[in-house]
């Protein structure tokens, strides 16, 4: 997860050099309490939400709606960026 935050989150972030900061809605998974990873967005402007519990069955309705068709977009998006720079697209991403 670190590496997911400072590799992919933190240089997106570099992009918008206007941004105020920026927002990760997460869930409750025991990783994202760590104290290694709250570290590692302390000082970064990177606000957490964690979506409290006993939702996961009011909000599983947005992974078909909202989930798949974004998660097909950046897939969509990464191999148009593999095919761009000439990168080998055959691992599965997702």
């Amino acid at each position: 997860m670190i590496d997911w935050l400072n590799k992919v989150w933190i240089e997106y972030l570099k992009n918008y050099d206007n941004m105020l900061g920026s927002l990760l809605i997460m869930d409750k998974a025991t990783t994202h309490y760590k104290d290694e990873f709250k570290s590692s967005y302390f000082n970064k402007d990177i606000r957490i939400y964690y979506i409290p519990e006993g939702l996961t069955s009011i909000l599983k309705s947005l992974n078909a709606s909202i989930n798949k068709p974004f998660k097909d977009a950046l897939r969509n998006k990464h191999i148009q960026y593999c095919i761009k720079k000439g990168l080998n697209n055959n691992e599965k991403i997702f």
